[in-house]
């Protein structure tokens, strides 16, 4: 293989050889993952399968441990309102991490329907910083997940 690779280098004219070189430092670029930089447009954002699955598992542990914490179910209930803000605020921080507002994804459904839940996860975060808290916001917030993942 290096030998018939050798004999073809060898053969190629001077224009050849450089058309060849730019070719495979496209194809090495392009196996990183780091073209899509200059692909795609400014206001996309390319997600990672892996940091959307990360991500999306945060948002369900935070939805679920909402969903304790509003219903009173959650153990060392003594700073209820704290825990309540501090979950909401670790989910805008997931959903952040998909990229920022009004930007495109390659993920459709993300990209039409992030920026409504933030506005959702903010409401529901300014309600239970109130004294007395409202809790009704926060317990929206996992319907708020159907948006995206309506069960079919």
């Amino acid at each position: 293989m290096i030998q018939l690779l050798e004999f073809c280098i060898g053969r190629m004219r001077k224009e050849q050889l450089y058309g060849f070189l730019l070719f495979v430092a496209f194809v090495a670029i392009g196996c990183s993952g780091k073209i899509r930089q200059f692909t795609y447009p400014l206001d996309f954002n390319y997600i990672e399968r892996q940091q959307l699955s990360a991500a999306m598992y945060r948002l369900a542990f935070g939805a679920n441990r909402l969903e304790r914490l509003v219903s009173g179910q959650e153990a060392g209930m003594w700073n209820r309102q704290k825990e309540i803000v501090n979950e909401l605020k670790a989910m805008e921080a997931a959903v952040r991490s998909l990229g920022a507002a009004g930007t495109h994804a390659n993920h459709p459904l993300l990209g039409e329907n992030r920026d409504a839940f933030i506005l959702d996860l903010n409401q529901a975060q300014r309600e239970a910083e109130r004294d007395p808290p409202n809790y009704f916001w926060a317990g929206q917030i996992r319907g708020s997940c159907m948006s995206c993942h309506q069960q079919r």
